[in-house]
Order: C-alpha cells, then structure tokens, then sequence
C-alpha cells in the first residue's frame, strides 16, 4: 500500500540538500506499508537516480545511505512515521530506445538513525 511522506518542506528542497552530498539526475521518496504476518511495517523507500562518484566500497556507501536516510527522516513532520529506511542507489542507462537499471539497496531501522 502506497503512502505519501509528510515533509515539513517541500521535496524540492530535500533534493538539493541531497544533491549537495552525491550529485544526482533525481531524487524519489515515497512510502509503503508491508504487513506480514499480522505485523505492519512502514517503509521510506529513498531512490537516488543516477548519483556520480557512487562509492563502491561497501563501508563507504553504507555511509553515504545512512547520511541520506538520517536526513530524509529529520525532514518529516512526524520522525517516528517510518519504521525502516530504504536507499537505493540505481543507475539507469538507455540506449537504441532500450533502458537497464541497475540498483543497490540498503535498509536502515529507524532506531539506527538519529
């Protein structure tokens, strides 16, 4: 089930902040509510499309998500909103009218943040 996060400022504006961190073609945030088992967790899924100079180092873009995530979450109205924390970096790449994604994602709990 999709949901829309509720930011005190405009998307626009987290978008350049971010952009300040890891240049990038785009910036997405939405949200999801998962529910297994009886359980329902929220989800803030955080695409950045296209970013340059992505690390490749696992430590180093971990880093770099949480950076993302902590900030996301510091934007909403309601920090608690938002069980989990998803980043995910992808490259999109078109050619002869034919588009490949590849991603990476990495997942944050929201008491992994401050």
């Amino acid at each position: 089930m999709p949901l829309t996060p509720d930011f005190r400022v405009g998307t626009d504006t987290i978008g350049s902040h971010m952009d300040s961190l890891i240049s990038a073609e785009n910036f997405n945030f939405y949200g999801i509510k998962k529910s297994v088992n009886g359980t329902v967790t929220r989800v803030m899924q955080i695409t950045v499309t296209n970013g340059k100079n992505v690390p490749s180092e696992d430590q180093a873009l971990r880093a770099l998500g949480k950076t993302l995530a902590t900030y996301a979450k510091s934007q909403l109205k309601d920090t608690a909103e938002y069980d989990l924390y998803d980043v995910r970096f992808e490259s999109r790449k078109t050619s002869d009218g034919m588009t490949n994604t590849s991603f990476s994602t990495l997942e944050f709990k929201k008491n992994e943040l401050p």
